[in-house]
């Protein structure tokens, strides 16, 4: 939507843009430096499973890494047939999030009966958690495709033009395209309707979409529960509704994490003060009692928190906590109600943030496996549906795209920790955001002003990007790598918003 800022939208101009996604670590193919790259598409080439399907679909050839590549013509992608075979669904299970979250619980504990200050989250994970240095990708631009994007005509120009581009010119065996949800219905009514012509297009919704929807729908659950009331002790008036309906991602992100983080330390206080559970280790209280300060290294703060998952791990505390938590439900009515809350609410979108923030594909899986069944439940039935094919799809994927996939799922744009973003975000955040606004856009546009509007919209993108980059100077030596949750101003404000 190229013009909101217009009357209720009308006149507003509808097209669908286009990015290419790149990864050194996907070139499968050994080229010379200057030749082309192997292409991701908006999305792309997939990743690696924790639970494997009992039956594939084999029909991609590996391909040497040092054999001659020529383009896949049309001819040969008709004779080949796929084989669609019926399998027994597994739930995708991953349990290195949930470890990770409940160490941040406990910490997060500790600090607010101690009363030291503590990042929210994502702060805190991009200085506690050890990760593994990832490629930086790759942006490419690509002209808009001008027809409304819900149409069939969108959906069929997508489907060509990613397999013309990318497969057919051999630089790409099989592709996978990312979107929304609203273009999702259209592009896949079309594959289905010719599967031989796109059947190495692989389609997916978006992670930064579903997020959006999701809180949504928690959001609307937890209407006349009270929440909306606490909240309106913190944002008031438009941001408050900006934060119910997620009009403002970020607010409403900020309220999911403060009221994660709330919920984790009244349960962890219960099961604490309830229980004998620490009586019989001394091993967590003083490790707390090494707890880094704020101006301790980041990796100081990494081997502690290292070590403290694995004194946590030696105790069973997490099974204590979970064998306490189900007891506890079954008598406690009030218990159960918030930690339902906690537990199945906002548990999902967390993990979810966490794994793609991490680039862990395999949480990403289980994150969605827990999503789509209150999609369900909730009658949020494009999603459900949606989400229920995707996870079908993932099972039925070759491995070598599956492969592909763990290393391009989210974007990584810069060196600093936890801050990889979906790739659908990362489209929002690049060609939308520098392309969207006045400069020019009257809502009135005659068919002729749209297509030079859209011929242009890569140029005049591109400018915007390269003036900010000259505008800002910014470089290794003054570049910013800290999250912004843990600056200190920041770290009072939330410490102050959670109490």
């Amino acid at each position: 939507d190229y013009c909101p800022e217009t009357i209720h939208g009308r006149d507003s101009l509808h097209i669908v843009t286009q990015i290419i996604i790149q990864n050194p670590t996907n070139y499968i193919h050994q080229q010379p430096p200057s030749s082309t790259p192997v292409h991701i598409k908006s999305i792309n080439d997939k990743a690696e499973l924790i639970n494997r399907p009992r039956q594939r679909n084999y029909n991609s050839v590996s391909t040497p890494q040092h054999s001659t590549i020529s383009p896949i013509h049309n001819n040969s992608v008709q004779t080949t047939t796929t084989i669609h075979q019926y399998h027994q669904y597994e739930k995708f299970i991953d349990l290195s999030t949930q470890n990770c979250l409940f160490g941040y619980r406990v910490v997060q504990y500790y600090s607010y009966e101690q009363k030291q200050l503590t990042p929210l989250l994502c702060g805190f994970f991009s200085s506690y958690l050890i990760h593994k240095k990832q490629e930086k990708h790759k942006i490419t631009y690509c002209s808009p495709i001008n027809e409304s994007p819900t149409s069939r005509e969108a959906a069929l120009a997508i489907l060509k033009t990613t397999k013309s581009q990318l497969i057919d010119s051999g630089l790409q065996k099989q592709a996978i395209i990312i979107m929304d949800e609203g273009m999702y219905q259209a592009v896949i009514k079309v594959k289905d309707q010719q599967p031989k012509e796109f059947q190495d297009v692989f389609i997916l919704a978006g992670d930064f979409h579903a997020l959006k929807t999701y809180m949504i729908m928690v959001w609307k659950v937890l209407a006349g529960s009270g929440i909306h009331e606490l909240l309106g002790n913190i944002y008031q008036g438009a941001t408050l509704r900006s934060i119910l309906e997620v009009t403002n991602f970020n607010k409403s992100l900020r309220a999911t994490k403060l009221l994660y983080t709330a919920l984790s330390i009244l349960c962890i206080e219960n099961f604490i003060t309830s229980t004998s559970a620490l009586s019989s280790s001394q091993s967590i209280p003083s490790t707390f009692d090494q707890l880094p300060s704020y101006y301790a290294t980041d990796e100081k703060k990494k081997q502690w928190f290292t070590s403290l998952l694995e004194i946590i791990h030696r105790s069973n505390l997490q099974e204590k906590y979970h064998e306490y938590s189900t007891t506890t439900s079954s008598t406690n009515i009030h218990f159960k109600f918030w930690y339902y809350i906690l537990n199945q609410l906002f548990q999902p979108c967390i993990e979810l943030l966490v794994a793609v923030r991490t680039q862990n594909f395999n949480a990403r899986n289980a994150a969605w496996s827990k999503m789509v069944p209150m999609f369900f439940a909730n009658n949020r039935f494009r999603y459900a549906k949606l989400g229920a094919r995707n996870l079908a799809d993932l099972q039925t994927m070759s491995d070598d795209l599956l492969q592909h996939l763990t290393r391009s799922f989210a974007v990584q744009r810069s060196d600093r920790a936890f801050s990889s973003i979906p790739v659908d975000q990362a489209l929002e955040c690049s060609i939308n955001r520098l392309g969207k606004g006045r400069s020019g856009i009257t809502g009135r546009f005659s068919p002729q002003a749209v297509d030079r509007f859209c011929n242009t919209l890569v140029f005049r993108t591109m400018m915007h990007s390269i003036i900010n980059e000259i505008a800002d100077i910014e470089t290794r030596t003054n570049s910013i790598d800290a999250h912004i949750e843990c600056q200190q101003s920041r770290m009072e404000l939330d410490n102050h918003d959670l109490k």
